[in-house]
């Protein structure tokens, strides 16, 4: 047979499964090799497939902020870290660099979401000095210009300060941003199909006095699907114990209340260490955001359920540089047909 009379076609059930175990690099370059291709790896079969594959090996996203520049590593998000080295030894990992944002692009800090970085305000060119509000791909560096709310500067000017947030609306498969102005510190529940807020009483349990909820050290987490918020305090005995509060019931303000005593010696000061999530342990970052004279930064895996502790040393970042970290990380091929840093 000769070969003008054969096909190089590779039928489309077979690239789909292969294809959905590539890292999104590989798939954006792939983009370009046909059309086909290209509306293969647009089909929502294809990037929910991608995104579960992704979701099965999630990693620990690092955005590293040296001066006015940000840059993006990860690390394997270990599973199972106390089968693996005991408690008195450290983990030590090294971290993969993925990109770098131009610098003077971004201001402050950032926030993330379902394999996306949001910045509030962000100046994408050097010869417009206009800030925007921006979502982009931490892997592949496509980012998305989003609308600016209207009012957005008056709203500063009268409130005092604004907070921005990205989230993921897992109904709707979308991203949304939810702005809050104002000092005054609440808790509140966002249904995003109703669209309507339930407030948290929390002031009547003591929160603010007796736990230190709703000041900088709190973190609001996702703990087994409930929402949890966990803040670190030192107790009567000069060490830190670790209050998490679980709502088991939104409606009815009905919660748990857990309290757990960390190991004097994983813990400098309480200004040293920050929640990062639950991804089944409790995750902190040690040394709050900051690198000093090392490129060693190092996060605690801690597992409320045998009270055990696993420190895990991450390698190759950059030195005086604040880090921020977020568990789960995965990747994600939204906004990769957008424009390019």
């Amino acid at each position: 047979m000769n070969r003008g009379d054969t096909s190089d076609f590779i039928p489309i059930d077979l690239i789909i499964p292969i294809f959905s175990r590539l890292p999104t690099k590989s798939i954006v370059r792939f983009y370009c090799v046909s059309k086909l291709w290209c509306s293969v790896f647009h089909r929502p079969y294809f990037t929910e497939l991608f995104l579960t594959k992704s979701s099965a090996r999630p990693r620990l996203l690092l955005a590293v902020r040296k001066e006015d520049q940000w840059s993006f590593y990860s690390t394997p998000q270990p599973h199972n870290p106390y089968e693996k080295s005991s408690s008195s030894s450290s983990l030590v990992l090294a971290a993969d660099f993925h990109m770098k944002f131009p610098q003077g692009s971004t201001h402050i800090s950032c926030t993330y979401d379902s394999g996306l970085i949001y910045f509030s305000e962000t100046l994408i060119s050097k010869d417009d000095d206009n800030l925007v509000p921006v979502i982009a791909n931490p892997n592949t560096g496509h980012y998305a210009i989003l609308s600016k709310l209207r009012s957005y500067r008056s709203l500063y000017t009268s409130l005092g300060s604004l907070y921005s947030f990205l989230g993921f609306d897992s109904i709707d498969k979308q991203f949304k941003v939810l702005v809050i102005a104002g000092p005054t510190c609440e808790f509140n529940c966002f249904d995003v199909r109703s669209e309507k807020f339930n407030f948290i009483e929390y002031r009547k349990y003591g929160w603010t006095s007796l736990l230190g909820f709703c000041d900088w050290f709190t973190k609001l987490v996702n703990y087994k699907g409930k929402l949890g918020g966990i803040s670190c305090k030192r107790n009567d005995a000069d060490s830190f114990d670790l209050h998490m509060l679980v709502f088991e019931d939104i409606e009815k303000q009905e919660f748990s209340e857990y309290v757990y005593t960390l190991p004097e010696k994983e813990v400098v000061d309480i200004f040293s260490l920050s929640v990062v999530g639950v991804p089944g342990e409790i995750v902190l970052k040690v040394e709050n955001y900051y690198i000093y004279e090392s490129d060693l930064f190092r996060v605690l895996y801690f597992n409320p359920e045998s009270n055990t502790v696993q420190s895990v040393v991450i390698q190759g970042l950059d030195k005086d540089s604040s880090v921020y970290a977020f568990v789960d990380h995965v990747e994600d091929l939204n906004v990769n047909d957008a424009k390019l840093f």
